[in-house]
């Protein structure tokens, strides 16, 4: 194949990409419609849609010779085509092939151009196998022995549908030629022209459907005005290298305002400077001779002058400066509005997200979505996903009840959940996530805070409601009973409040107990430009990033006091600990000179703790671009990057994060409330294995000693029942099915056991049923961890959370 040929191919395969992703996203979305009616003889119209969809994308597969997805299109195809033309009713029981299936076409288009294949060939041919089992399915009971797929598309009335070839063609490999694709790409530029060009009359139903934004080939070059409808195929990493760029000239703006300043001050000097010397010359006029005092005369004329011009210069600068400075700033804000998407584009994910945990939790949830149209930066977007899922993987698990405890309560079985978004003030969206669950357990809350560490005794006198529903973006911190591998290990909402404010954004919780819980989440509309606190510590300059800071502080030294060998003050009515940054940057500091009672500082916040940051002087806010650091300096602490100053000085560009887990390594108590206490000396966690399997007992015993565990090991229930009352753990790990005893029963002995009551127990099967689940929870385990998902590290950071 030539250059050219390849290239080509390139560009085909990127536009297929491009294709399938929305292809993709009406095939999650016909399924999610089709599911919900079922049971009512299924939608007709959107069976179609979807049918068309898949037979749209094996073409586009088999012409870039994508066969593995082709494959699996075509018999997906199969099974649509019988629903279509009823020689398959559509079942529940359908749709735990279907998703999957679905789950793997977007595995298979992910993993193009990769050189690692995400899709085994062997889940891939069972993947095959279930699907083409769906076609033998009737009224939900499937033959014994499944035949193979064979797929005969007729098209309905005004269809113009192409007949699909039989399946031994179809699942022939191809190579594309130059000819095809050539033909092919035609096909594409027709179908990808601005419906301007047809009126509806003039274009058929399917012309219609399928027009697609215009490639750059589908450009305008006629003359006539562009329709505000015509719309051009942009690659995002061209965008945001343009937006870089846009962005790169903020560092200009800045340097031109220092360099104007610098001048207006220049020539102010000079002015200076000639008025001094004409008060000299007035009061030593008697001191001078004639030809002297004309002389100097003429001089302070030229310096005025020369003053007025350089006025007049530094006036024109600064004015240039200005427009400049709007121009930019201007040009990066409509850059940024050019990476505004819909909500739509990452909501594509909810209702899928939410049927599969309601499914697997045996909740049944209905989910409500509205605003999704509204726009976001691209970015911003990408970084909210994670968040969002987990909030909403929090609200089913944690929040909505289970259908018997719902009814008890008087409220329907079905659980509601919805997901709201508007726009805010000040160019900002707002998300509300809010559901009619149980709401939070504030006494069971306030145990695990401070069971955590993240308050203390003394604060829980006077914390406020409002406070006490935060303490859930603790670190560490989970109302859960039992830790599953959904949630419970009190990271999730740490980490969404840390995303959701390194974006710029806030997060507000309200709960009202029995009638459910409603996060606010405030995030701006496009992502900042880098906003700082300069500060000088130590004879050195660095930047506070501006939203970490809750304000700046000035500390009377009088009323610092000594807790425990710890420097703290009252602040805003907390007891805060006072650090010198250099300190933790560990930089040489002069000690403080006398006479100077006042001290400057910048008060942080993160999770709920504060801690004062002492510096030498605040010098103002930086506006600008932060550069990372390199890879060369990755390893570098307390420095997420840098910024160019006007003046061209480089200032590092610190990461508040690390400076609190510095500040916590220097012993300094980093949590409102009271003082840090000294770490105790680490000691051997003593953990009782309980498996049956001597192989997984042997692996687990390996691992947990690596960790730094001392083990002692059972080979069923009832031998470590015994081991139990005879010796001391600290945690339980055990299997359910054993002889003798299984793992239920080994729980439920040890909760009756008044010693142990409270020794965690974790339960590692692979029963993963929400009934073995309930089970497990009844029984009083701690955490349920299933084998399939199943990771050392979960295993060794769950003991490390319960002991």
């Amino acid at each position: 194949m030539s250059t050219s040929d390849e290239e080509f191919l390139k560009e085909l395969l990127e536009d297929f990409k491009l294709e399938a992703a929305e292809h993709l996203q009406v095939i999650g979305d016909g399924l999610l419609e089709l599911e919900k009616s079922a049971d009512s003889g299924g939608n007709p119209t959107k069976t179609e849609e979807v049918f068309r969809v898949i037979h749209s994308m094996k073409g586009a597969a088999r012409a870039v010779n994508l066969q593995r997805l082709e494959q699996l299109a075509m018999v997906l195809e199969g099974v649509f085509h019988e629903v279509k033309n009823k020689k398959l009713t559509l079942h529940p029981a359908m749709f735990d092939v279907l998703y999957p299936a679905t789950d793997m076409l977007a595995a298979l288009l992910g993993e193009i151009d990769k050189p690692l294949k995400s899709v085994s060939q062997n889940d891939f041919n069972l993947m095959i196998g279930r699907v083409q089992a769906i076609r033998n399915v009737k009224k939900g009971r499937a033959e014994q022995e499944p035949q193979p797929a064979r797929v005969k598309s007729q098209p309905a009335a005004g269809e113009s549908v192409p007949e699909p070839e039989p399946p031994e063609a179809q699942l022939r490999p191809q190579k594309p030629s130059p000819e095809k694709h050539t033909h092919q790409k035609k096909e594409e530029q027709e179908q990808r022209q601005p419906q301007t060009q047809q009126t509806p009359s003039e274009a058929g139903p399917e012309a219609q459907q399928d027009a697609a934004p215009a490639d750059f080939s589908a450009v305008n070059t006629s003359g006539r005005g562009v329709s505000e409808n015509e719309t051009v195929r942009v690659p995002v990493t061209r965008l945001l290298e343009i937006l870089n760029l846009a962005e790169e000239m903020i560092t200009s703006r800045n340097i031109l305002r220092w360099h104007a300043d610098e001048f207006g001050e220049s020539a102010a000097e000079l002015a200076r400077l000639r008025a001094r010397l004409e008060e000299e010359l007035t009061d030593n006029r008697q001191a001078t001779l004639p030809d002297e005092r004309v002389a100097l005369r003429k001089t302070i004329q030229d310096l005025r002058s020369s003053a007025g011009r350089l006025a007049r210069l530094s006036d024109e600068l600064s004015a240039h400066q200005r427009r400049s400075g709007r121009n930019i700033d201007e040009l990066v804000e409509h850059m940024r509005h050019t990476l505004l998407q819909p909500f739509s584009v990452l909501f594509a994910v909810v209702p899928r997200l939410v049927r599969d945990l309601s499914k697997s939790s045996g909740k049944e949830v209905e989910i409500a979505i509205s605003g999704a149209e509204t726009e976001l930066d691209r970015r911003i977007l990408e970084q909210l996903k994670d968040p969002l899922i987990h909030l909403i993987r929090n609200s089913v698990d944690h929040g909505i009840e289970p259908k018997a405890e719902r009814k008890k309560a008087g409220k329907s079985e079905m659980g509601k959940l919805a997901v709201k978004v508007g726009k805010a003030d000040g160019r900002k969206v707002q998300i509300v996530i809010e559901d009619d669950g149980a709401g939070i357990n504030r006494e069971r809350l306030l145990e695990a805070a401070r069971k955590s560490g993240a308050v203390s005794k003394e604060a829980l006198q006077e914390i406020s409601t409002a406070e006490i529903n935060r303490l859930i973006f603790a670190s560490g911190v989970t109302t859960s009973r039992m830790i599953t591998d959904v949630s419970g290990r009190g990271l999730g909402m740490a980490i969404v409040l840390e995303k959701i404010t390194n974006m710029g954004g806030t997060i507000d919780v309200e709960s009202e107990p029995g009638r459910g819980t409603r996060f606010v989440i405030t995030l701006p509309q496009t992502l900042a430009t880098f906003q700082g606190i300069l500060v000088e510590s130590a004879s050195e300059l660095f930047l506070m990033p501006a939203q970490a800071v809750s304000r700046a502080v000035r500390v009377d030294a009088s009323r610092v006091k000594t807790v425990e060998s710890k420097s703290v003050v009252q602040t805003g009515g907390h007891t805060v600990a006072l650090v010198k940054l250099s300190a933790v940057l560990g930089l040489s500091s002069r000690e403080r000179k006398p006479g100077g009672p006042m001290m400057t500082g910048l008060l942080l916040e993160r999770e709920g703790r504060r801690l004062i940051f002492l510096v030498d002087t605040i010098l103002g806010e930086h506006e600008g671009i932060v550069k990372p650091l390199g890879a060369m300096l990755r390893w570098v602490k307390h420095v997420e990057g840098a910024c160019l100053m006007g003046d061209g000085r480089i200032v590092p560009v610190l990461r508040p994060s690390e400076l609190f887990v510095s500040a916590a390594g220097l012993g300094l108590q980093v949590r409102s409330g009271d003082a840090a206490t000294a770490e105790k000396p680490e000691q051997k966690t003593r953990v009782l294995v309980a498996e049956d399997s001597i192989t997984i007992r042997n692996t687990m015993r390996n691992y947990l000693e690596l960790a730094g565990c001392e083990v002692t090991t059972a080979f069923d229930g009832q031998d470590g029942f015994e081991k139990l009352m005879t010796g001391t753990f600290d945690v339980v790990v055990t299997d359910v099915e054993m002889p003798r005893m299984n793992g239920f029963e080994l729980t439920a002995q040890i909760r009756k056991q008044s010693a142990l009551q409270d020794l965690p127990v974790i339960i590692v099967t692979a029963l993963e049923t929400p009934d073995d689940r309930n089970r497990g929870m009844d029984a009083g385990a701690n955490a349920y961890i299933v084998k399939s998902n199943f990771r050392e590290s979960n295993l060794i950071d769950t003991i490390k959370r319960l002991v």
